[in-house]
């Protein structure tokens, strides 16, 4: 009885390991399975319907304790299914495990921002608190800056100046110009953060503008 109960307690150790890399794994099997999805919500790249509940349904898989992976779903499901609530909540519930995501503090502003446009603004805030400086966040955060403009602070309305001259400056950026100045506040943000500049503003407006001839296949 002796030298089984040693066993055990020298075996233990051993086991609980087999246990957490089992647990990994599985994570690991989860997020790889979503892929590009949590990569394609990342960078702006829109997917179809069935591709997002496919992605949402691997995620569901993946540890609870991975708060990107939590976040990614709580993205998938929102654009499988469009329930804002449930997705704030699992977005949340993200942000507890991964606090420093600035995806998740983006989607999160992005579900508060129609019915609460003041806490939109201080989720937004962290965002720019946790990383002032990211070259896949720009595109969003301009669009959800120019739709919550009034309730952001100083610094954050810096901040939303300085990325959406980056749009326009950093070579493959400017074609997220589209859907900001698809806006009424997106124009208006434009024209601000080129204010000292007109010639610049209009030679946005008509690189735009003939982006969107040409989409209507319309001559340039």
């Amino acid at each position: 009885m002796k030298r089984t109960f040693h066993w055990a307690i020298i075996s233990l150790p051993a086991f609980i390991f087999a246990v957490a890399g089992f647990t990994y794994l599985c994570d690991g099997i989860s997020v790889n399975a979503s892929f590009p999805i949590p990569l394609h919500l990342r960078i702006g790249e829109a997917e179809s319907p069935t591709a997002y509940r496919a992605a949402a349904k691997s995620l569901l898989g993946a540890n609870q304790r991975n708060g990107d992976a939590q976040i990614a779903r709580a993205e998938a499901e929102f654009h499988a299914v469009g329930n804002i609530q449930s997705a704030t909540s699992l977005v949340l519930q993200g942000l507890t495990k991964s606090p420093a995501s600035v995806e998740g503090w983006i989607f999160y502003a992005e579900m508060l921002a129609p019915s609460d446009p003041e806490k939109a603004a201080r989720a937004l805030h962290v965002s720019y608190m946790v990383s002032s400086q990211d070259f896949f966040a720009m595109p969003r955060r301009c669009e959800l800056a120019a739709s919550v403009w009034p309730y952001l602070e100083k610094e954050d309305q810096t901040a939303a100046y300085q990325e959406t001259r980056k749009l326009w400056i950093i070579p493959g950026s400017r074609y997220a110009l589209m859907a900001l100045t698809g806006t009424a506040a997106g124009r208006e943000l434009v024209t601000r953060a080129w204010m000292n500049s007109p010639e610049q503003i209009r030679l946005i407006n008509r690189w735009v503008s003939a982006q969107n001839r040409q989409l209507l296949g319309q001559p340039k």
